[in-house]
C-alpha cells in the first residue's frame, strides 16, 4: 500500500495510489517478494516504516533503468508522483521497441500455433487437459495411477 493509504488524515484515493501499486508490482516482478517483505514488517506498522523506507531494489541483478523506473513510482509524497503519462515517456518504458523487439515474441507466437496445429499439446500434470482444465470429472480418472506408499504390499 502507498504510505499516505495508512494516514487516517488521507484526503482520498488518487491516481498516485496507482502509481505506486505500479511500482510495487514492478519491484515485486523483479525480486519475488512485495516491497519491504523481506523486514518481516507486520501490517500495523509497515505505514510507519514507510516514513522513513522508502523501498527501493538494491543488489541483485537489477538494471539501472528498472531500478530507475522503480524508484520513480515509488516516490515517497503523492504530489511528487509522475502521473501516467509521465510514466509512459520513463526511458525504462519509452522508445524500447529497438532493444526489445516483438518480432521475436511474433515469431514463438507463430512458432506455437503451427506445433499445435500438428498435434502437439500442452499437458498438465495437475489439471486434466492442460492449464485451462477439463470440462471432465477428474474423478473419472485411475484412482491406482499415483501410489505413494511405502509398504511391503506397494512393492
Amino acid at each position: 500500500m502507498a504510505p499516505e493509504m495508512f494516514d487516517p488524515l488521507a484526503l482520498s484515493y488518487g491516481k498516485e495510489v496507482d502509481i505506486w501499486a505500479l511500482g510495487s508490482m514492478a519491484y515485486e516482478i523483479a525480486t519475488g517478494l512485495p516491497p519491504n517483505a523481506a523486514q518481516g514488517i507486520s501490517g500495523d506498522r509497515l505505514g510507519n516504516y514507510l516514513k522513513d523506507h522508502t523501498p527501493r531494489l538494491e543488489g541483485g541483478d537489477y538494471t539501472p533503468g528498472l531500478r530507475s523506473f522503480v524508484a520513480y513510482c515509488l516516490e515517497k509524497l503523492p504530489r511528487l508522483r509522475p502521473t501516467i503519462d509521465q510514466i509512459q515517456r520513463h526511458t525504462y518504458i519509452q522508445n524500447t521497441q529497438s532493444n526489445y523487439p516483438t518480432s521475436t515474441l511474433s515469431h514463438l507466437v507463430r512458432a506455437f500455433r503451427l506445433w499445435e496445429n500438428h498435434g502437439g499439446s500442452r499437458k498438465s500434470l495437475f489439471m486434466l487437459g492442460g492449464a485451462q482444465g477439463s470440462l471432465q470429472d477428474s474423478t473419472s480418472q485411475d484412482d491406482n495411477e499415483w501410489k505413494f506408499s511405502t509398504t511391503s504390499a506397494f512393492d
